[in-house]
């Protein structure tokens, strides 16, 4: 169940915004839809961690 203001679209809008606020010039999403947090077995967080 998707709880409201949590989709991956209202995270990534939350994190752009607060990275504007810092003037962060570079970033990057990792995102690994219809798999859990909790489990870092994930194809995204993988490459993040390599």
């Amino acid at each position: 169940m998707q709880v409201e203001g949590y989709s991956i679209d209202a995270q990534k809008e939350l994190l752009v915004n607060f990275a504007k606020s810092k003037e962060f010039d570079s970033y990057e999403f990792y995102i690994d839809g219809g798999f859990s947090g909790k489990d870092l077995n994930r194809p995204a967080i993988q490459t993040l961690i390599e």
